[in-house]
C-alpha cells in the first residue's frame, strides 16, 4: 500500500507547502485573532449586561424608595398629629397601583392597613373635637392603640416592611 502525502508528512515530521499540516498552521493566526475578537466581544457584552442590570436595579430602587417615602411620611404625620392630612392620604392612596407592581402583595396590604388605621384615628379624633376636645370613653383604648401603632411604624415598622425590597445586599 503506497504511503499517502499525509502519511509522508507525518512520518517526516515536517509541514511542507501544500500539505494539510501546512494549511492548518497557515490558518492558525487568523483563527487565534478571531477567537481573541470573540472573547473581547463576549467580555464587552457581559459588561454591558452588568451595567444594564445595575441601571435596572437603581431605577427600581428609586421607584420603590419613592413609595416608601410617601408611606413613611404618612406614618410620621399621624405619629406626630392624629389629624387627617388630606394631601398625605391622597398621595398614599394614589401609590397603591404602583405598589402592587413594584412590591409584593405584603406592601400593598401594608399601605391598605396604614390607610385604614389613619381613617380610624382621624374619625376618633374628629369625634373628640366634636365632643369639646375630649375623647369619648369608648374611643380611648383605640386611640391609644392607634397612636402607638403609628409611632412604632414611623420609627421601625415601615423600615422593616420595606427593607427586603430596598436592601442593596440583594443586588447580585
Amino acid at each position: 500500500m503506497p504511503a499517502t502525502a499525509v502519511q509522508k508528512t507525518i512520518e517526516s515530521g515536517q509541514c511542507v507547502s501544500g500539505s494539510i499540516c501546512f494549511e492548518l498552521i497557515k490558518g492558525a493566526p487568523a483563527a487565534a485573532v478571531a477567537l481573541l475578537a470573540a472573547l473581547i466581544a463576549g467580555l464587552i457584552a457581559y459588561r454591558q449586561y452588568r451595567v444594564a442590570k445595575a441601571k435596572l436595579n437603581l431605577d427600581l430602587f428609586e421607584r420603590r424608595h419613592k413609595v416608601f417615602e410617601i408611606a413613611w411620611s404618612t406614618l410620621s404625620s399621624f405619629a406626630t398629629s392624629p389629624q387627617m392630612n388630606p394631601q398625605s392620604i391622597t398621595a398614599l392612596n394614589n401609590i397603591i397601583p404602583q405598589a402592587s407592581f413594584l412590591f409584593g402583595r405584603d406592601i400593598e396590604d401594608y399601605i391598605g392597613l396604614i390607610l385604614d388605621n389613619a381613617s380610624e384615628l382621624a374619625i376618633i379624633t374628629i369625634k373628640g373635637v366634636n365632643n369639646g376636645n375630649t375623647l369619648l370613653p369608648e374611643d380611648i383604648d383605640n386611640h391609644l392603640r392607634l397612636c402607638d401603632w403609628f409611632q412604632h411604624e414611623a420609627k421601625l415598622g415601615a423600615r422593616e416592611k420595606f427593607s427586603k425590597y430596598l436592601n442593596f445586599e440583594n443586588w447580585h
